[in-house]
Order: structure tokens, then C-alpha cells, then sequence
């Protein structure tokens, strides 16, 4: 009954963060799946993603925040930048989240790099 009540709060979190990320998008949105050791890459229009997305929950499965003009991830196809983002992997070291956010806050963000709109904790470690 409990991991039940995860996945739906995990579920509801993934359809709020497509509809409102990738809302009135026109390009394709790709979807990665590591199975049995292999990355595997399928892609849909945003507003089926939503729908799709309870076929998706799991480890190792990640989105596109940016979408591609056709059904290809790859530089030369991006069609809309839909996110500055930052993915920070901290989590193999030790490092404290907040710590690290406020350490590229403070050093790297409008310095270095622009200031990110979206910051992604996917590793392992984080829900």
C-alpha cells in the first residue's frame, strides 16, 4: 500500500512538471530508459507524454528538457530550449545538496554559466 501511494505522488509530480515545462511545445520530447544494461530512447509529443508517463516510473528513466524537431535526440535537431538546466549528481561524493546549490550559487551561476531556470537532483540518492 505505501510504495503504491510513492508511485502516485511520483506519477502526479512527473505529469505537473511535463504539462507546465513543456507546455504549448511543438517539437519531440525524448524519453531514455536503461534496460538490461542499454539505453533505449523513445519520443513523443508532449501532450501525450503526460499520458505515457505511468508506463515510465522507475530507476533509470529520464526525459529531454529541451524538445528536437523530429524524432531524433540529437544537437543538430533541438527545436525549443525550454530549460537552462543544471543536473547536479552530487551524491557519489558526500556533498550535501544545499551546500552544493549555494556553492554554484555563489561562484558559478551569472559568472561562469547563466543562471539556471530548473535544478535537477536525478541521482540515485534523491527522489
Amino acid at each position: 500500500m505505501e510504495q503504491l501511494k510513492i508511485e502516485e505522488t511520483s506519477l502526479v509530480r512527473a505529469k505537473g512538471h511535463v504539462l507546465f515545462h513543456h507546455r504549448n511545445a511543438d517539437g519531440w520530447v525524448t524519453l531514455a530508459q536503461k534496460k538490461t544494461g542499454i539505453w533505449k530512447q523513445y519520443h513523443y509529443k508532449p501532450e501525450e507524454l503526460a499520458f505515457k508517463l505511468s508506463e515510465w516510473l522507475g530507476e533509470d528513466v529520464y526525459f529531454s528538457q529541451n524538445t528536437f524537431y523530429k524524432p531524433e535526440r540529437r544537437i543538430e535537431n533541438i527545436r525549443q530550449l525550454r530549460a537552462v538546466y543544471v543536473d547536479v549528481d552530487c551524491y557519489q561524493l558526500n556533498y550535501d545538496p544545499g551546500w552544493v546549490i549555494g556553492k554554484l550559487d555563489l561562484e558559478i551561476f551569472g559568472e561562469i554559466l547563466p543562471e539556471p531556470n530548473i535544478i535537477i537532483f536525478s541521482g540515485r540518492a534523491y527522489g
